[in-house]
């Protein structure tokens, strides 16, 4: 996957242990539920991180090693001024 440095992606990243070849790898690094959907927060092997809006089930778990791919149509949303620098090494 390749994103941009400043863009966010919030929707339509797939999440899964295993998925299509281009899938990237990372590691879900935390998680927020909003009643029956989870934000799920995932650094790249790139140090890039993520955001995707899923279903509650599964439940993932920061330190989970997963795949993620772009599936569908895509949101891509800017960061809050706050978090413009976030995830960035």
């Amino acid at each position: 996957m390749t994103f941009t440095p400043d863009p966010l992606a919030s929707r339509s990243v797939a999440i899964a242990t295993s998925g299509p070849e281009r899938a990237a790898s990372a590691e879900v690094i935390g998680r927020k539920f909003y009643g029956h959907d989870q934000l799920v927060e995932l650094r790249l092997a790139s140090g890039q991180v993520v955001r995707s809006r899923r279903l509650g089930f599964p439940a993932w778990h920061p330190g989970d090693r997963v795949r993620a791919w772009v599936d569908g149509p895509t949101d891509v949303l800017p960061r809050p001024p706050a978090e413009a620098g976030a995830g960035r090494q």
